[in-house]
């Protein structure tokens, strides 16, 4: 009785976490589309003021840039759930399925320790960037460089199961 308790327990959080992750897409696919959709109007102001008017403004390349960084981000962020980024293959496809295996395990363990080690420098960027400004309007660049920390913190909560379900050769998260 208690076994079948556990197991519904498990599968109700594991549904729960489902949705949440599937919300958390949604909001970073929509967050990519308007930060995609400000990088062309801002770029479109830029050109039109630089070299139609001949009156060149300061602000729209500081938002080109922040908005271009925010886009890839989040972007990246949803193509890493779909799992839909680029893959290279460095073994052939019939290579001994525990060597395979062996190199699966070595990946994700870099994958981690590159996850955790740019958390930890994007949060010292971050904490910089409270006191580093933009050159022409004088933003401050934590907008930047929290993006940084804040998408390695995204993959190392929401991310670590599908590498490790990839193991069994399914793959599917």
């Amino acid at each position: 009785m208690q076994e079948s308790e556990a197991t519904g327990g498990a599968s109700a959080i594991r549904a729960l976490l489902k949705r949440i992750n599937s919300v958390l897409e949604n909001v970073f696919r929509i967050l990519a589309g308007v930060c995609l959709g400000i990088l062309v109007v801002v770029v479109f102001i830029d050109v039109l003021f630089r070299q139609v008017i001949n009156d060149p403004l300061l602000w729209p390349s500081e938002i080109a840039v922040l908005a271009f960084v925010w886009s890839v981000i989040c972007g990246a962020a949803v193509s890493a759930r779909r799992r839909a980024h680029f893959v290279i293959d460095v073994l052939p496809p019939n290579v001994a399925p525990r060597l395979n295996f062996v190199f699966k395990i070595g990946v994700i363990a870099f994958g981690l320790i590159f996850a955790f080690v740019l958390v930890y420098y994007g949060s010292q960027m971050a904490e910089v960037g409270l006191k580093r400004f933009t050159p022409m309007e004088g933003y401050p660049m934590i907008y930047h460089f929290f993006g940084l920390s804040r998408r390695r913190c995204r993959h190392l909560l929401v991310h670590h199961r599908a590498p490790i379900r990839s193991l069994d050769g399914n793959g599917s998260g």
